[in-house]
């Protein structure tokens, strides 16, 4: 998702907008039922909001596999983990991008290092998309 698409989720979190604009500064077009309250929350999500944040990680599932080494693949391969065999078979089937930093892929990620496959420095290597190889 593009900074500006995030940006405008978490301001409709906070007040109901209905959506933004960007130029020399943001422009948040309210909806007439927004309170002060909640315009002020908004305003205070644009002024917070981080510009130089890298953009969230996203990758098919099966794309994990490829940033790992040769050896901690054949360690997935052969494990008999019950929880390693599920995730193998997930990342194999699931067909849609999903966010490195959100829970599932984080999840997955724990379940690698619970198994002495990835340690959690390599964990967080991934999380940002990097290879290990």
């Amino acid at each position: 998702m593009e900074m500006l698409a995030q940006l405008d989720q978490a301001i409709k979190a906070v007040c109901p907008i209905d959506g933004i604009s960007l130029g020399e500064t943001v422009r948040i077009d309210f909806r007439d039922e927004a309170t002060a309250e909640q315009r002020a929350a908004a305003q205070a999500v644009v002024d917070a909001w981080d510009w130089n944040a890298p953009e969230p990680v996203e990758l098919y599932p099966y794309e994990l596999l490829g940033l790992l080494r040769p050896e901690q693949i054949v360690a997935m391969q052969l494990s008999v983990e019950p929880y390693v065999v599920i995730l193998r078979s997930k990342l194999q089937t699931i067909v849609s991008k999903m966010p490195m930093q959100g829970a599932e892929m984080q999840q997955a990620l724990q379940v690698l290092v619970a198994f002495g496959i990835i340690t959690e420095i390599e964990s967080q290597k991934l999380t940002q998309g990097e290879s290990l190889q």
